[in-house]
């Protein structure tokens, strides 16, 4: 699982995106979203969580694969979703630089 470094959270702009999508996927205030925040301390719930996952999917043009590890709970902080997200978009933009 890759866990996002609190330091990517502040600079990396694709964190933003995929911040802003969270939080109003599911309803949650922006400012909660901190990479150490438990989606269950934050209260949100398994259907909410889905939902944002196929949204940051749609908008990004990715697929979020579950973790076979974890599966139904792959995202136990903000910052292992952040993380995961990422590592799917740069898989898949490593993907289509190989293609073109």
């Amino acid at each position: 699982m890759t866990q996002w470094a609190n330091d990517g959270f502040e600079t990396d702009p694709r964190v933003t995106q995929i911040l802003d999508i969270f939080a109003k996927e599911t309803a949650t205030e922006r400012v909660l979203l901190r990479p150490e925040a438990t989606i269950e301390d934050l209260g949100i719930a398994s259907l909410d969580l889905t939902l944002a996952v196929f949204q940051l999917e749609s908008v990004f043009d990715i697929e979020i694969p579950v973790i076979a590890a974890r599966p139904g709970t792959e995202f136990g902080t903000v910052g292992e979703l952040v993380g995961h997200v990422i590592a799917v978009m740069d898989k898949a933009r490593a993907l289509n630089g190989a293609k073109a």
